[in-house]
Protein backbone atom coordinates (compact mmCIF):
# COMPACT_ATOMS: atom_id res chain seq x y z
CA UNK A 1 0.00 0.00 0.00
CA UNK A 2 1.26 3.30 -0.84
CA UNK A 3 1.77 5.91 2.13
CA UNK A 4 -1.22 8.52 2.49
CA UNK A 5 -1.07 12.06 4.03
CA UNK A 6 -2.97 12.25 7.28
CA UNK A 7 -6.36 13.13 7.71
CA UNK A 8 -5.27 16.23 9.89
CA UNK A 9 -3.25 16.94 7.17
CA UNK A 10 -6.62 16.86 4.59
CA UNK A 11 -8.06 19.18 7.43
CA UNK A 12 -5.39 21.59 7.76
CA UNK A 13 -5.51 22.28 3.42
CA UNK A 14 -9.22 22.37 3.35
CA UNK A 15 -8.90 24.92 6.44
CA UNK A 16 -6.40 27.13 4.41
CA UNK A 17 -9.01 27.03 1.27
CA UNK A 18 -11.80 28.32 3.90
CA UNK A 19 -9.49 30.85 5.52
CA UNK A 20 -8.88 32.15 2.02
CA UNK A 21 -12.94 32.28 1.63
CA UNK A 22 -13.18 33.76 4.74
CA UNK A 23 -10.43 36.66 4.08
CA UNK A 24 -12.09 37.06 0.33
CA UNK A 25 -15.59 37.60 1.84
CA UNK A 26 -14.38 40.55 4.14
CA UNK A 27 -12.91 42.38 1.76
CA UNK A 28 -15.11 45.87 0.85
CA UNK A 29 -17.70 46.05 -2.04
CA UNK A 30 -16.56 49.40 -2.62
CA UNK A 31 -13.22 51.11 -1.84
CA UNK A 32 -13.62 54.69 -2.18
CA UNK A 33 -10.06 56.67 -2.52
CA UNK A 34 -10.83 60.33 -2.35
CA UNK A 35 -13.13 61.49 -5.47
CA UNK A 36 -12.35 57.60 -6.84
CA UNK A 37 -15.01 54.81 -6.00
CA UNK A 38 -13.75 51.31 -7.26
CA UNK A 39 -16.69 48.52 -7.22
CA UNK A 40 -14.89 45.20 -6.19
CA UNK A 41 -17.72 43.43 -5.86
CA UNK A 42 -17.34 41.41 -9.23
CA UNK A 43 -13.56 40.84 -8.41
CA UNK A 44 -14.69 39.70 -4.64
CA UNK A 45 -17.12 37.15 -6.66
CA UNK A 46 -15.03 35.69 -8.45
CA UNK A 47 -12.04 34.86 -6.22
CA UNK A 48 -14.88 33.77 -3.75
CA UNK A 49 -16.24 31.70 -6.62
CA UNK A 50 -12.74 30.49 -7.22
CA UNK A 51 -11.99 29.31 -3.86
CA UNK A 52 -15.21 27.44 -3.44
CA UNK A 53 -14.13 25.33 -6.65
CA UNK A 54 -10.49 24.62 -5.24
CA UNK A 55 -12.30 23.14 -1.96
CA UNK A 56 -14.77 21.31 -4.24
CA UNK A 57 -11.96 19.95 -6.61
CA UNK A 58 -10.11 19.05 -3.33
CA UNK A 59 -12.78 17.05 -2.08
CA UNK A 60 -13.26 15.24 -5.17
CA UNK A 61 -9.69 13.77 -5.59
CA UNK A 62 -9.72 12.84 -1.68
CA UNK A 63 -12.83 10.95 -2.49
CA UNK A 64 -10.96 9.42 -5.58
CA UNK A 65 -7.57 8.96 -3.68
CA UNK A 66 -9.92 7.36 -0.68
CA UNK A 67 -11.75 5.46 -2.46
CA UNK A 68 -8.87 3.82 -4.16
CA UNK A 69 -7.33 2.95 -0.84
CA UNK A 70 -10.39 1.09 0.19
CA UNK A 71 -10.53 -0.94 -3.22
CA UNK A 72 -6.65 -1.38 -2.77
CA UNK A 73 -7.39 -2.59 0.82
CA UNK A 74 -10.47 -5.05 -0.20
CA UNK A 75 -7.98 -6.41 -2.84
CA UNK A 76 -5.38 -6.86 0.00
CA UNK A 77 -7.55 -8.60 2.11
CA UNK A 78 -9.51 -10.86 -0.50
Amino acid sequence: MRSNPTLEAFEAELKKYMAIETEVTMINGVNNIGALSLETMPLKNSLKAEAVSWKTQFAQNLHKQCSDDLKAFDNYIR
